[in-house]
Formats: C-alpha cells, sequence, structure tokens
C-alpha cells in the first residue's frame, strides 16, 4: 500500500525541491554554542504553555541550560552531566532501537532515581558494571524476566525487590526535543551509546551521519547534488512517509545507510552508519516518529536562511507493572 501512495507522489511531482539554489549543497550542519535562535525560543515557550511546571525537557547537555532557562522546566543534561553516568544512559536512548527500550531508561532518568538505581546494583558489580546492567535492564520486558535477569547475576532477593519497586517510577510530563546540532554531534553520542564493557576502552570519535545534500524530486525516485539518482521504487528502500513529510531510508552500503528526508519543502540526501539508521535519534529527526506510537510530535521548526532545526515530542509513558509502587509518582 506504501509503495502505491509513494509512487503517486513521485510519479505525480511537478515541482523540483532543491535544498539551496547555490552549489547544490544544503548548510553544514555542525556543533555550535547553544545561543537560542527563533526555533529554540518557540519551541521552549510551546513546552512552557503546554506542561505543568514539574514537566521535564529530555535533550542533549549542549543546550540544557537554554531550554532550562527559555521555558522554565527542569532539564535532564547540562554542562554539568558530563561526569555523570546519566549521559550515557541517554546516549543509549538515543542509538536504542527499540521503542520500549529507550522510553525505559528515559523513564528512569525523567524520574530522577537512576542514580539510587545504580547505588543498589553496584552492591554486586563495580559501578562501571552497574551502569551497563541499568542498560541491560531497559531490553528486559517484562517485571518477571527481570527479576530472573537480576537473581542470574547474583542480586539477593530483597535487593531484587527494592530495585524493581524503583523501576516502576512513574514520572511527571515530559518532552524530547533534538535538533540540527546532534547531527554535528553523533562522534559524541553515537559513540557512547553502542559502547558495551566488552568493547574496552572506548573507541575514538567517529561520525556517524555526513552532511546533508541537496536533492530534487523527479519522476521514480531523486536525483541529489553528488550526481546521484536513486529509484526508491525499485532499490529495496524503505519507506517512512508520514503526512506532509516524504522520508525513505535504502539498503546498506559498506556500512552505511542512504537517507533522503524532507525538510520543510526541501530534500536531503544523508548517509548515516548503519548502527544508528534504526535508532530512536533516526526514526524522531529524519522520519519525524514513524513507528513510534509513544512519541507523539509536537513542532517541527526551522526558519530561513537555513538555521538550526528544532523537533519537539511529546512522551507518553506506558503503564508500568513493578513492585508495589506501580503506580508511584516522582517529581
Amino acid at each position: 500500500a506504501w509503495r502505491q501512495g509513494l509512487r503517486g507522489i513521485v510519479a505525480g511531482a511537478a515541482v523540483t525541491f532543491l535544498l539551496l539554489s547555490y552549489q547544490g549543497e544544503l548548510l553544514a550542519l555542525r556543533a555550535r554554542r547553544p545561543v537560542a535562535d527563533r526555533a529554540m525560543v518557540e519551541t521552549a515557550e510551546r513546552i512552557r504553555a503546554s506542561t505543568v511546571p514539574e514537566a521535564v525537557i529530555n535533550t542533549w547537555w549542549s543546550s540544557g541550560y537554554v531550554y532550562s532557562a527559555l521555558a522554565g522546566r527542569g532539564v535532564v543534561l547540562d554542562g554539568g552531566s558530563l561526569a555523570q553516568e546519566r549521559i550515557y544512559w541517554y546516549s543509549r536512548a538515543l542509538t536504542a532501537t527499540d521503542e520500549g527500550e529507550a522510553l525505559s531508561l528515559l523513564r528512569w532518568i525523567d524520574c530522577g532515581v537512576e542514580g539510587y538505581l545504580l547505588d543498589l546494583l553496584s552492591r554486586h558489580a563495580t559501578r562501571a558494571e552497574a551502569a551497563f546492567t541499568m542498560a541491560e535492564l531497559a531490553r528486559v520486558p517484562t517485571p518477571r524476566e527481570r527479576h530472573a535477569f537480576l537473581r542470574r547475576k547474583g542480586y539477593s532477593s530483597a535487593n531484587v525487590k527494592a530495585i524493581g519497586e524503583t523501576l516502576a517510577c512513574r514520572p511527571a510530563q515530559a518532552w524530547m526535543v533534538l535538533s540540527s546540532d546532534l547531527l554535528g554531534q553523533t562522534a559524541a553520542w553515537a559513540r557512547y551509546g553502542l559502547w558495551t564493557p566488552a568493547d574496552g576502552p572506548l573507541p575514538p570519535p567517529s561520525a556517524s551521519v555526513t552532511q546533508p545534500l541537496a536533492c530534487s524530486l523527479v519522476p521514480g525516485g531523486f536525483t541529489c547534488a553528488n550526481g546521484r539518482t536513486v529509484d526508491i521504487l525499485r532499490d529495496g528502500w524503505r519507506d517512512f512517509t508520514t503526512p506532509g513529510h516524504l522520508a525513505a531510508m535504502g539498503p546498506a552500503e559498506d556500512g552505511w545507510r542512504p537517507v533522503v528526508h524532507q525538510v520543510r519543502d526541501l530534500l536531503a540526501l544523508t548517509y548515516v552508519r548503519e548502527e544508528i539508521a534504526d535508532s530512536l535519534f533516526a526514526r524522531l529527526y529524519f522520519f519525524r516518529g514513524s513507528g513510534l506510537p509513544r512519541l507523539q510530535l509536537m513542532s517541527d521548526i526551522r526558519y530561513p536562511p537555513f538555521t538550526r532545526r528544532v523537533l519537539s515530542y511529546r512522551i507518553e509513558w506506558p503503564e508500568t507493572s513493578e513492585g508495589s509502587a506501580a503506580t508511584k509518582e516522582l517529581r
């Protein structure tokens, strides 16, 4: 069904969308100082108007102070988070390919219980091992399975019970904010998020996303500034188109996946490392939450002349059923 809909979009296109009218390239997206621009201010104002004072904003540390000041809400990361384990867990959430895993990590961080969890888990492991155990717990879907997982690791019944009750926390309202700045910071968060203790020392920084290239829509597919023409109807591409937003991802090419996505009325081709091609970040940034029912897109803002793009999502927390604290709210 999606192919028929996409074929209609592609075949019926009468307008060529260009990212830039000069030099055939989109601006270089790079990490910048988090100086508030119009998109950030408008996003913060929407969050302030739509949330209770106890709401939490999930955003990368480099813009944490800005959103805290503009929206008057708590943030999970800021400049003071660089020496804390939560930056690792937040990076794990960004690289997660399963919505449930990502939301579990975000829920524990937003509750503010991850420090207590780490203390509980450190009773039978080093702090570094405990930090990874918490990340592993996010992948275990049910309380019963988590109980068995912890018991296999040698935790006592009393300790497992305390951990289960802590995992059952329910945060206040929460939003997630991503911006084009994160494209230039993949060398940091993807490196953290994909790491496991078995990998040894952290690998050196390595970019996981290329700079976007200008594309135009032509019958049957796209033609881009690097001279590539893609037939998305026959080349094994996956469609992620949502209302008003055309997006698709191609098959792996030497460890990278090509992603064509829409930015306002423009099209871009970006290459994303295969390890994060299906990550929470990719789904939220390139595909505007396609396939993520618990993350509701609230805004996608970018003003000319090609300034920072900012997307915001409201998180719909799933019901918890762990321990006796299943309905407990921590704020």
